[in-house]
């Protein structure tokens, strides 16, 4: 649960943009990581498309990006 000022700004800001608050939340963490790295950060369905059932499954999905992420660094090194 957010403090009720923090939520209040997201839904302010949600409704401003007519996007979702989880829509904003994901952009959030993508910018504020995208900081700290030089790896560019996605999130599923930050646009259109998307996997159907993307929701019920997101931390299959995201466990098999990062393991083929990983795969890949190694193979660079």
């Amino acid at each position: 649960m957010l403090p009720d000022e923090i939520d209040d700004i997201l839904r302010i800001e949600a409704r401003r943009r007519d996007i979702s608050i989880a829509e904003l939340v994901r952009e959030a963490i993508v910018n504020h990581i995208a900081q700290f790295t030089q790896t560019p950060i996605t999130f599923f369905d930050l646009g259109p498309g998307g996997f159907p059932d993307i929701s019920e499954h997101v931390d299959e999905y995201v466990s098999k990006a990062v393991a083929e992420r990983n795969s890949v660094r190694t193979l660079k090194k």
